[in-house]
């Protein structure tokens, strides 16, 4: 059996935050089993995450995916998932 994770997206697309404001991001993981089929969606805990923030003057981000608005402006967050590798 093959699934594999075929999208990572933002609940929200876009989120405005204050300065001194903060926000949590959720993502949502889209998987698909090639030999059964099945497709699914969830949302993704935070510790298999990676969070950056584009501009870390405008808006900080926290490794649980915690926002807090620093100054007026724009940044992009951006999402990834951690890799690992198993020890036996």
């Amino acid at each position: 059996m093959k699934t594999q994770i075929t999208k990572i997206k933002g609940v929200k697309k876009t989120k405005t935050i204050g300065k001194g404001k903060a926000g949590k991001i959720s993502t949502k993981a889209y998987v698909r089993n090639k030999d059964t089929k099945l497709k699914k969606s969830g949302v993704l805990k935070t510790d298999i995450l990676n969070f950056t923030s584009s501009n870390n003057k405008v808006v900080k981000v926290s490794s649980n995916g915690m926002i807090k608005g620093i100054r007026k402006g724009t940044a992009t967050i951006t999402v990834t998932l951690r890799t690992w590798q198993w020890k036996e």
